[in-house]
């Protein structure tokens, strides 16, 4: 190597040695901050899988940390409620629900499942009003067959 390269690599290669240390040191004072967002959907994942293996209270808590890591996460809401009326706990899912609602006021799972809860609780005219809004929801996104057999429960419940 040449003096003028070996000058050259080493003024280049000294600012990259001290961006790269820098990072780490952010990352090491801020250990959650660049990954929040990946860990929160991470540990939904894993409250997901608990759910489908009958883990309610396991689910329940997977759900509650995903939250806790970002309240923002409306999906940990449903995952949470859902586990919830599994429980038997209608008061808890429905707030759940809510939430989740106030997070994203067209979510079609939420909808859906509120609305399902509803007509568990007697609530028939609460019920449809969200299974309609549920079904307007997935047509939106291009589900016609979710959208049909939401339909198809409004029209049970409407024949009660």
């Amino acid at each position: 190597m040449t003096p003028c390269l070996g000058r050259l690599a080493h003024r280049v290669t000294l600012p990259l040695v001290t961006l790269a240390l820098l990072a780490g040191l952010l990352v090491a004072a801020f250990p959650g901050a660049a990954l929040a967002q990946t860990s929160a959907q991470d540990v939904y994942s894993s409250g997901r899988d608990m759910l489908q293996r009958n883990d309610y209270a396991g689910a329940i808590e997977a759900f509650s940390r995903a939250i806790a890591m970002d309240p923002n996460l409306a999906l940990a809401y449903v995952g949470r409620a859902t586990a919830y009326v599994y429980e038997g706990n209608q008061q808890a899912a429905l707030q759940d629900f809510n939430h989740a609602l106030q997070l994203d006021p067209n979510m079609a799972e939420a909808l859906y499942n509120r609305g399902v809860l509803l007509a568990q609780t007697g609530d028939t005219q609460g019920a449809i009003r969200d299974l309609q809004r549920a079904a307007d929801a997935f047509r939106q996104r291009g589900d016609e067959q979710t959208a049909g057999m939401v339909s198809q429960a409004i029209g049970a419940l409407q024949a009660q």
